[in-house]
This record gives C-alpha cells, sequence and structure tokens, in this order.
C-alpha cells in the first residue's frame, strides 16, 4: 500500500525505471510493458490505467501538466543515475507518512504477524 501524493510519485518513478535499474533499456518508454507510454499519454488502446483517479491521488488535475511532470521526474532520475534499488517499494507492507504507515500496522497486527515502522532516508516511512 502507498500513500498518497509524494509518497505515489515516488513509488510511479521506482516501478517505471526497474528496467533502467537492470540495464535492460535506457529509459522506460523503450520497455514495452511498463506503463510509461500509457502515463506520457503515447498509448491509447489497450489501457490499464485509471488515469482519472491517479490524478486525483496525485492531486493532479491536467492530465498534460502531470505528463510533463512525469516525463521530468523521470528524465531527472535518469540524469543524475537514481538506479539503487530500494526494497521498501518490493517488499514492505505499506509506505507513506508515519501516520499512514501507523494506522497500517495497527491495521495488520495478528498473534504471527507483529509489524514494525521504519524511516527512510527521504524522510518516509514503511511497515514491515
Amino acid at each position: 500500500m502507498v500513500e498518497d501524493g509524494d509518497h505515489l510519485w515516488n513509488c510511479i518513478e521506482h516501478v517505471d525505471l526497474n528496467m533502467v535499474r537492470a540495464g535492460v533499456v535506457s529509459h522506460p518508454i523503450d520497455w514495452s510493458w511498463c506503463g510509461c507510454r500509457e502515463l506520457l499519454g503515447e498509448k491509447t488502446r489497450y489501457c490499464l490505467l485509471d488515469m482519472d483517479r491517479l490524478l486525483e491521488l496525485l492531486g493532479k488535475s491536467d492530465v498534460k501538466l502531470f505528463a510533463e511532470e512525469y516525463r521530468g521526474r523521470i528524465e531527472h532520475a535518469i540524469a543524475v543515475g537514481i538506479f539503487r534499488r530500494e526494497r521498501r517499494w518490493t517488499e514492505s507492507i505499506a509506505v507513506g507518512g508515519l501516520q499512514y504507515v501507523t494506522r497500517i500496522a495497527a491495521a495488520v497486527r495478528c498473534e504471527r504477524l507483529r509489524p514494525w515502522i521504519e524511516e527512510a532516508e527521504d524522510g518516509s516511512w514503511s511497515v514491515w
């Protein structure tokens, strides 16, 4: 689970850079099975993403402005070499602000599962 806003932005970037990180492509747009083309509005058939809901969760109202920001974020990450794998995006239960992950941790508590909360370098939090 990922909290909306900046946490969701960071998750989208991380996921879309997976094949760049793996050395398969130099840009996410070159990976056919990535959501990049759809997010940029270049794929219009067989779309899977609910763009209206995504824009709402990111606090955006215009799909073109969103696409510009998304492209800028991806280009920036590639330019500065932000490619390290962050296990919180694939292994944690939830990522977000402290209040969000605390609420999720309380909801998943049971005898066998005792989640813990951890702060990341960027100030976000994860439930493990």
